[in-house]
């Protein structure tokens, strides 16, 4: 666990200097270094899914080509190792390239991608994270001539993790007017649904009509996490935020969108990772905040002293949780 608190100290001593390009290129090695170099025990996916799938050549998933190409192409010459390499570079250089191209923000977006766990869970669930920062990738491409390329990269990205298509609905999403009140009522109203656990609906629903996605899902999902203090701190961020930086931001309505999703399924863990594509985006929307005018500067700085102890705790809740199995670390030849 130490050695992730020692990275957050890390990378938050990067950002007092923010427009370094030598700190952002030391945290990059950094991340990459303990994210390829990690035991096969950091990880529940590590050493488990993706190793057997290595082994045994496991067959293509949905649309998942480019996820079983590399697989497969890094099995006929190298050992599983080189596999884990591969993927953190490619976690890392779409997400540090989306960071370079925000200039002055970038040790920002770093830090809290960081502290918000996105990086210990990419440990985890390397796949959908790779996906993820192809979608982040795609973002910068949403405006403008090059609009085309914003669909490319999100094809690329579900070809490493299928759930990436929902991410196709940024555009549309981006076009949505957000009223503060509406909004929050629809927050309390999803959390109070997914507390008293009603939406086992879906769960025979999906079972009695067999839609297809019955193991997508979750069958067998968990009721212990209908009430739980992340989800409440999501839903309490999300709202203060709602009334007090610019609504129409499209980083917030991913905010708010990720935790509408939670708030639904909490007993659905492989739902809840679509949430995951929307969730990342607090990592961009705390460093560029708009807040509202006429917010007094007093505000502002509570505000963001506020974001840093939310992000903080986030990463001391789930790391204490061992959320993803990511503790304790040890590096590969230790």
């Amino acid at each position: 666990m130490y050695i992730y608190i020692i990275i957050a100290i890390i990378l938050s001593l990067l950002v007092l200097r923010p427009d370094s390009k030598a700190g952002l290129a030391v945290s990059f090695v950094i991340l990459f270094a303990v994210a390829a170099f990690r035991g096969l025990n950091v990880g529940v996916d590590t050493g488990v899914t993706y190793l057997y799938q290595f082994k045994n050549h496991t067959d293509v998933r949905f649309m998942e080509y480019g996820w079983y190409a590399l697989r497969e192409l890094v099995a006929m010459f190298a050992p599983y190792r080189v596999h884990i390499l591969i993927s953190a570079l490619l976690t890392l250089v779409p997400l540090y390239y989306y960071a370079w191209r925000n200039g002055k923000n970038a040790a920002f977006i770093i830090l809290f991608y960081f502290l918000l766990y996105n990086y210990c869970s990419s440990l985890n669930t390397m796949r959908q994270f790779v996906a993820i920062s192809f979608v982040l990738l795609a973002t910068l491409y949403m405006d403008g001539k090059r609009q085309w390329l914003f669909y490319v990269w999100v094809v690329v990205a579900a070809t490493f993790h299928t759930s990436a298509l929902v991410m196709l609905l940024l555009p549309l999403l981006n076009r949505v007017k957000m009223n503060q009140w509406y909004v929050t009522a629809t927050l309390l109203a999803t959390f109070v649904l997914g507390f008293f656990n009603t939406m086992e609906f879906m769960n025979t629903a999906i079972t009695k009509f067999n839609l297809g996605y019955i193991n997508y899902f979750g069958v067998s999902y968990t009721r212990d996490v209908t009430f739980s203090l992340s989800r409440m701190l999501l839903n309490a961020m999300v709202i203060l935020l709602l009334f007090l930086s610019n609504k129409d931001s499209l980083w917030l309505k991913t905010f708010v969108v990720g935790v509408l999703v939670l708030n639904l399924f909490p007993m659905f863990p492989d739902v809840g990772r679509i949430a995951k594509y929307f969730l990342v985006f607090q990592a961009i929307l705390f460093p560029t905040l708009e807040f509202n005018p006429g917010t007094t500067r007093e505000t502002r700085q509570i505000i963001r002293c506020g974001l840093w102890v939310y992000s903080y705790s986030v990463l001391f809740y789930l790391l204490s949780a061992n959320v993803g199995g990511v503790v304790p670390y040890s590096f590969a030849w230790l």
